[in-house]
């Protein structure tokens, strides 16, 4: 007997896909800000990577990929990179971090130093393959200082996911984390 792909564990998982994606999409709008403190240029380029990583543990498996390539594609608009390359690097990021597999409930210290190893360690290992394949100049310094401005502001990227997710989901439903 077939089963219907769109039959999941939670009956709005369709739905709360298309809340990952609308708080992606918040981040990546977020993302386009940058400012300048005695020179040194600071940039949030890859604060949608919490986003992702906080992705919805309850949404629907099918969509969600084609949802986070969206959301990438509209990142790569946004801040005129490469088509395609935020795309990647966010599936990739989605895969390895698996959110869809972690713990019910998972604590802030504890998302906070695995978002925190796991960005570092794709951002840097991803520029440094792609800036061998199409030979594009990655500016280390730029890369660290974005990291590090990601990694500090996780833990309020974290309590905004929880604030609203409390006011767009019933905290007394079965299948609420």
């Amino acid at each position: 007997m077939k089963t219907n792909f769109l039959l999941y564990n939670h009956p709005d998982a369709v739905l709360i896909a298309f809340q990952g994606m609308a708080f992606t999409l918040m981040l990546i709008i977020f993302s386009g800000l940058s400012f300048t403190i005695n020179g040194a240029f600071f940039a949030f380029t890859w604060i949608p990577l919490a986003a992702i990583f906080l992705w919805p543990r309850w949404s629907h498996s099918f969509l969600t990929p084609f949802l986070i390539a969206f959301c990438g594609l509209i990142a790569d608009f946004m801040s005129a990179r490469y088509l395609g390359l935020s795309s990647l690097l966010f599936l990739i990021f989605f895969w390895s971090v698996k959110p869809t597999e972690r713990e019910v409930k998972i604590g802030l210290v504890k998302s906070w130093l695995e978002f925190s190893l796991s960005a570092t360690l794709l951002l840097y290992v991803l520029f440094f393959i792609i800036g061998r394949v199409i030979d594009i100049s990655v500016g280390w310094r730029t890369l660290f200082k974005q990291v590090v401005l990601m990694i500090a502001l996780f833990p309020i990227i974290y309590g905004m996911r929880a604030l609203i997710r409390h006011v767009l989901i019933n905290p007394d439903d079965v299948n609420y984390q």
